[in-house]
């Protein structure tokens, strides 16, 4: 039986690719967000890191069946006379689903992500990274069905924001970000911040010269603030990497880029830099310490940065994440 694929070199061979595949098209069934917060659906993410950890069959399907009692299932939805015509609608969502899963079924999945996520990638800081960094784990792990609904996240909770590929430093405009201080939101959820830039028409654009650089400022930040939206930064950069090899990777980087420098103007634009990093945090849900851990080790094979190897060290010191977490790299 085929393994699943995994890009950490040999972490992961416990879960076979039939089984994740089995419990990720199970998941399709659930809406990507749940109530009352309407926070996304983190089970297909949590279930891919696991998996690339080293989880064994009965921890992933022991996971599933705890964090499926929180999710709600996909409503019924009319049909789209044009798929376009449920961009930015949560409430097409299941429709949305219905076209992708035959788009990625006649396309392919790169084929597929190569012609709609080009449409979606201004829109990368939405839902809090999570269309992004969903569809990264649907790459990363070779799952069809994932990346269909994936796609529809993404097309569903879009809104379009400005992307320009002028180059700039970010860790310059970061520090004049900084220097500045907190910009007036009237919202304190992510979300509603980012409208709010939006309509205003200040959301900030510029490309840095790659995808290397801006996984080393993510963690800079991450490590510096221990802000828990923060650490999305780590795992959006991790999923871009992987998205990026089905599309012009320039979009990418504009587009990260610009998602950057908003959310940190989100977060109250916070110094980061600090003479070492600030202990790991005390508590944090199963599902994002997993994510976190899981894009630790995924850019430690890409950057060779030791600092993700002290995280997956800390995280599991912590407690955060089982002892069986990336043994093979700690």
């Amino acid at each position: 039986m085929k393994e699943a694929r995994d890009t950490a070199n040999g972490i992961g061979r416990r879960v076979s690719q039939t089984v994740l595949h089995g419990l990720l098209d199970n998941g399709l069934r659930f809406d990507p967000h749940y109530l009352p917060s309407l926070n996304s659906d983190h089970m297909p993410m949590a279930l891919c890191a696991m998996v690339g950890l080293g989880a064994e069959e009965e921890a992933c399907r022991a996971f599933t069946e705890r964090y499926r009692k929180i999710l709600r299932p996909v409503a019924a939805s009319d049909s789209l006379e044009r798929w376009t015509d449920g961009i930015g609608n949560p409430l097409a969502y299941p429709a949305l689903l219905n076209f992708f899963l035959g788009e990625v079924e006649t396309r392919g999945v790169s084929g597929a992500v190569a012609t709609y996520l080009p449409k979606f990638i201004s829109g990368t800081a939405m839902d809090a990274f999570h269309p992004l960094i969903r569809l990264g784990y649907a790459l990363d792990f070779n799952s069809a069905a994932e990346t269909a609904a994936a796609l529809a996240y993404f097309a569903s909770s879009y809104r379009e924001a400005p992307v320009d590929t002028v180059r700039l430093s970010l860790a310059d405009e970061l520090q004049r970000q900084i220097e500045t201080g907190p910009g007036d939101f009237q919202n304190q959820r992510f979300g509603a911040g980012l409208g709010e830039m939006l309509k205003a028409k200040r959301y900030p654009v510029g490309s840095e010269a790659g995808l290397a650089e801006i996984a080393r400022i993510a963690l800079d930040v991450y490590l510096g603030t221990r802000n828990f939206f923060a650490l999305h930064l780590v795992t959006a950069t991790q999923a871009m990497r992987i998205c990026v090899q089905h599309i012009d990777e320039t979009e990418g980087v504009a587009a990260l880029t610009g998602a950057m420098l908003a959310a940190h103007q989100v977060l109250g634009s916070p110094e980061y830099r600090t003479a070492r990093p600030l202990a790991a945090p005390g508590k944090l849900d199963q599902e994002h310490s997993f994510k976190y851990v899981w894009a630790c080790v995924s850019e430690f094979r890409a950057y060779s940065d030791a600092r993700y190897v002290d995280e997956i060290r800390a995280f599991r010191d912590a407690g955060l994440v089982p002892a069986w977490c990336a043994r093979e790299i700690v």
